[in-house]
């Protein structure tokens, strides 16, 4: 069981694909962010928990990017 995810549309997605890149399965490509996922056996749940604990990596690296560029203005 496999599933990718593909992130377009934000301007700071290098800065999320630099802080997120030493984490794990990240490839940044032609401007796109993408992430792919595998369980070995049919574990929804497993695949599921992954999946959600990179999207709240995802969503932290992009608060705090907005964060940094506050604090820098």
């Amino acid at each position: 069981m496999e599933i990718e995810l593909e992130v377009s549309g934000s301007e700071d997605l290098l800065a999320i694909y630099s802080a997120l890149k030493v984490e794990g399965p990240v490839e940044l490509r032609s401007g796109r962010l993408y992430m792919r996922f595998e369980c070995s056996d049919d574990s929804i749940a497993q695949l599921r928990a992954m999946v959600n604990t990179w999207l709240r990596l995802l969503k932290i690296a992009s608060e705090m990017v907005e964060l940094v560029k506050e604090y820098n203005q």
